[in-house]
């Protein structure tokens, strides 16, 4: 016998929501409509809350930390960059510090910094002391200590009858080790001289010891160019000026005479210069 199939109306296959309460299948799908939008905001909510939540439940970073320099290690090298720790402009810009022109005429190459225990001249009666050192002072003579780190004491020469300029006997100091070698300080100090046709002046160079202490002294003459200041262009331009000067290489460092002045004063004071020097002795 032939199956026979049974016809289904499309009706019978819908849900049955007919049976609801609150208006059948119409007005579930009405008010699925109008719940659609809420439940899709509270989906999106959730989810980005759960991002929020893995995002601040991750692992807490705490700094490394680092051990402290060890004691007298180097400082970090941005502190040694610092562009001002030496670019001071002023720290030796001073156009005062070496402006004397004894300094700039007759200071010993090398001496570039203040002795440690500078002695300083003392004068009573006719004795002058340096340090170690004693000796006679010429009549007339005014001696005095110098505030100058590089000198150990300044002496002012009667002036000659018609000379107007000063003339000072000034007595250099630069510790132990001295500044360079004799020989080149004395020909640095003749070179300070020129004849008056301009050619280089000659000066008469001479050693000996007094009393165990040995000395070089020097006598030289003519016109007087030496720089006004240390490593400057302009110069003296002194027509008949003399200069008598020594080196002295006593106990604790050498001392380093230097008179220059009008010839005829310079002149004059030579008898005494030579009866100081040779009357130097150790105390």
């Amino acid at each position: 016998m032939a199956a026979t199939a049974k016809a289904t109306s499309p009706n019978a296959l819908r849900p049955r929501i007919d049976r609801c309460p609150d208006g059948g299948y119409n007005a579930f799908v009405t008010r699925f409509r109008r719940l659609a939008p809420v439940v899709f905001a509270l989906a999106l909510g959730l989810s980005g809350g759960c991002s929020k939540a893995e995002k601040d439940s991750g692992p807490e970073l705490k700094p490394v930390p680092t051990a402290p320099p060890a004691r007298g290690a180097a400082a970090p090298a941005a502190a040694a960059a610092n562009p001002h720790g030496a670019a001071n402009p002023h720290a030796a810009a001073n156009p005062h510090a070496a402006a004397n022109p004894h300094a700039a005429g007759g200071m010993p190459g090398g001496a570039m910094g203040a002795p440690t225990g500078k002695p300083n001249l003392a004068v009573e009666g006719d004795t002058a002391t340096i340090g170690a050192v004693t000796m006679k002072m010429p009549e007339g003579w005014q001696g005095r200590p110098s505030a100058s780190s590089m000198r150990a004491g300044e002496i002012s020469i009667p002036a000659a009858k018609g000379d107007t300029e000063p003339t000072e006997l000034i007595i250099y100091y630069f510790g132990n080790a001295g500044a360079g070698s004799v020989q080149a300080n004395i020909e640095r100090w003749v070179g300070q001289f020129s004849n008056e046709d301009g050619s280089p002046a000659e000066g008469t160079i001479e050693q000996k010891t007094v009393n165990g202490i040995a000395m070089t002294t020097v006598e030289v003459e003519g016109k007087y160019v030496a720089a006004m200041t240390p490593g400057a262009a302009e110069k003296h331009n002194k027509a008949a000026y003399a200069m008598r000067a020594a080196i002295v290489e006593a106990p604790g460092g050498a001392l380093y005479f230097k008179m220059v002045g009008p010839k005829n004063t310079v002149t004059e004071a030579q008898v005494g210069f030579a009866t100081m020097l040779a009357t130097v002795q150790t105390k």
